[in-house]
């Protein structure tokens, strides 16, 4: 998200390791954020930021879509 246009004031930041992930919330949906090189994924759903976070350093994979 460095300086590659995203707007990610409002977004919350957290780090897992060398892992850096960023925490939003629109309509009701949370948001986590991941970029990869020059892959920016995220995954949209209506669980907790702390589930979605744990099944993202659970699968230790990029993961893109909607749960």
């Amino acid at each position: 998200m460095h300086k590659s246009g995203f707007f990610i004031i409002n977004l919350e930041k957290t780090r897992f390791g060398h892992k850096e992930f960023y925490l939003g919330n629109c309509w009701g949906f949370n948001s986590v954020l991941r970029k990869e090189d020059v892959v920016t994924y995220c995954l949209t759903s209506d669980m907790s930021k702390n589930e979605m976070l744990k099944h993202l350093l659970l699968t230790d994979t990029p993961v893109v879509g909607t749960i």
